[in-house]
């Protein structure tokens, strides 16, 4: 809102017909002489106040809204009330002030707006060397932040695309935006949850509800409000995708969300388990027929923490499989779906190890131009590396092993950064911390600090290696 002394203070009528007014009291000359009547000269102050349209933002008048002829006040009365203070104009207000950033111009807020959230979206959208994702779950943004979407939405969205500007731009002031648009986000979902009834339960099946959690993951990332905040917007993504039927994620966005999700809580469980400790977060389970290499590795990483951290007793051994050994049998079904959809990976042995153990099995791959090959080969050697370091095998071989399936996380890491594939980001940083902890080699390790250093620099993938306070 904003005052502008030089506008003209003639009546209303006279302003609509683009006619000089001489703004004489009760009524004008203009107004008497085609015999209308007028509403009399504009008193005190004149504030405007900025609203969007459809296609472009705009200033009105606050004291020219839309009323009823007959609630229009006599001039005579009207002439002995005082002129509004600023403060009381100001509660007037049902609408609150456009939030664009200080640096850029108020009347284009609306195509900045769209411009922003174009350049957040075009960041996920490459997959690799002349790749890109078209059906991603994330271009459901577009049609959440339209002025006529929610407004839970809206503010979900221009919250994490001015965090995104402002971060690539260093923009303070958009952060500040971001911030602000992200609090209103958040009362939208508290207010939304606390009307929420039986007689209107709230969609848990629409993929937008639950694309709203995730990209307010998003923004946290690159907003750091709070230490546990990503991981309670990932834990509401993923409680609502855990009360869904299995039939409406079989494929589509919601198949995506589930990946998305538990790729990135996933993180967090095998971070913690590095760490030692027991806290966990529940990752939602695809019941799905066909199962891609991710769902596998999903479900393999999932169980990981319970296999290596149980032991089992003596008289356990004679009946039931050794935890090790059921980890090599998952991995070599792994590979077998692993093989048929990327067909360029193949496995090799170091010359001194066995070649039927699949935990010695080095992926390679000759395709540079995916991303998520690299992906899948920094999974398979995190798994890989857990393993030996917990197996009771000797130590020496493993330790060897160990080096080798480091070098594939390291290397396999650098290609995601380089194609600047930020879909996979998330993942990539529990197997670089793997580096950290369990290779020996401290060239290994700079490297590993390095490309989290890389990664962390767009968003703030490296809070996912700390523990929520």
């Amino acid at each position: 809102m904003a005052r502008h002394p030089g506008l003209s203070k003639g009546c209303k009528t006279c302003r609509d017909r683009k006619v000089k007014c001489d703004e004489k009291r009760p009524e004008c000359s203009q107004c008497i002489r085609r015999g209308d009547k007028c509403p009399g000269p504009t008193s005190g102050p004149i504030f405007l106040q900025a609203v969007n349209s459809r296609k472009s933002s705009k200033y009105v008048r606050i004291d020219e809204r839309e009323t009823d002829q007959s609630t229009v006040v006599p001039q005579r009365a009207s002439a002995k009330v005082a002129p509004m203070k600023t403060q009381e104009l100001q509660v007037q207000q049902t609408s609150p002030p456009l939030c664009t950033p200080q640096t850029l111009q108020p009347n284009v807020s609306l195509t900045l707006q769209l411009h922003m959230v174009d350049r957040f979206l075009s960041f996920f959208e490459r997959s690799g060397v002349n790749k890109t994702r078209r059906s991603l779950w994330i271009y459901l943004c577009r049609g959440m932040g339209e002025p006529e979407g929610r407004c839970d939405w809206q503010s979900s969205v221009r919250a994490v695309s001015l965090a995104f500007f402002g971060t690539f731009n260093r923009d303070q002031a958009a952060m500040i935006e971001a911030r602000k648009w992200y609090g209103v986000s958040i009362q939208h979902q508290r207010n939304k949850l606390l009307q929420a009834s039986r007689n209107a339960p709230l969609q848990y099946d629409r993929p937008e509800e639950i694309t709203n959690f995730v990209i307010l993951a998003y923004a946290e990332m690159m907003l750091s409000t709070n230490a546990n905040a990503c991981y309670q917007h990932l834990s509401a993504a993923a409680s609502l995708l855990g009360r869904l039927d299995p039939k409406v994620y079989e494929s589509g966005y919601l198949r995506q969300l589930f990946q998305v999700v538990q790729r990135l809580l996933l993180t967090y469980n095998i971070d913690q388990f590095m760490d030692g400790s027991s806290a966990r977060y529940n990752i939602p389970f695809l019941y799905a027929k066909d199962k891609s290499t991710h769902d596998e590795f999903v479900e393999l990483l999932t169980d990981l923490p319970d296999l290596l951290s149980s032991r089992m007793s003596p008289f356990e051994w004679e009946h039931k499989e050794d935890h090790i050994d059921q980890i090599r049998r998952r991995l070599r079904h792994i590979s077998h779906t692993l093989r048929s959809e990327f067909p360029s990976i193949q496995f090799t042995y170091p010359p001194t190890c066995p070649q039927n153990d699949i935990l010695y099995a080095i992926p390679v791959s000759d395709d540079v131009t995916e991303s998520d090959i690299f992906l899948v080969k920094a999974l398979w050697s995190l798994v890989c590396v857990l393993t030996l370091a917990y197996s009771e095998q000797p130590k020496e071989r493993n330790y060897t092993l160990i080096q080798l399936h480091c070098e594939v996380i390291i290397g396999a890491t650098a290609a995601v950064v380089n194609l600047r594939d930020v879909y996979c980001f998330g993942s990539s940083i529990a197997p670089l911390k793997a580096v950290l902890l369990y290779s020996l080699d401290a060239k290994q390790q700079g490297e590993a600090m390095c490309l989290i250093s890389q990664i962390g620099g767009a968003f703030r993938f490296d809070g996912l290696l700390s523990a929520p306070e």
